[in-house]
């Protein structure tokens, strides 16, 4: 919803938009706004899901975000090993692989797991 909101700011405001995040999944997001350029139909169907429980002011949101993501300029910066400052392409952060929140849970019931079998043992 951020990266939306984001991508929105330009044609709202008439504003320039700069923002810092170690989140894949806003760098991932607005991605796919600035290489797919969804049309509003797109946007809406998206918020749909997302917010199943908010019907008001989705249209108008997604049009404004289907307006501004047409002719977004986004801009995309890394920071590499080598602690220097690398542009990256919208195309490439869509390839990158980026876990899911079941995965990441899966992950750390295991973690939590082998920890309390060790702590077990040693008693």
């Amino acid at each position: 919803m951020v990266a939306l909101f984001l991508a929105s700011l330009p044609k709202l405001c008439k504003c320039k938009v700069v923002a810092s995040t170690h989140s894949d999944l806003l760098a991932i997001m607005l991605s796919q706004l600035s290489v797919l350029k969804p049309n509003k139909k797109q946007i809406e169907s998206l918020l749909k899901e997302l917010l199943p429980y908010i019907s008001e002011g989705v249209e108008d949101l997604a049009e404004v975000v289907a307006e501004a993501s047409q002719s977004l300029d986004l801009r995309i910066y890394e920071f590499t090993r080598e602690g220097l400052v690398s542009p990256v392409k919208p195309e490439d952060v869509l390839s990158k692989s980026v876990p899911g929140i079941t995965e990441v849970i899966d992950k750390l019931a295991d973690w939590a797991f082998k920890v309390a079998c060790e702590k077990t043992q040693q008693s």
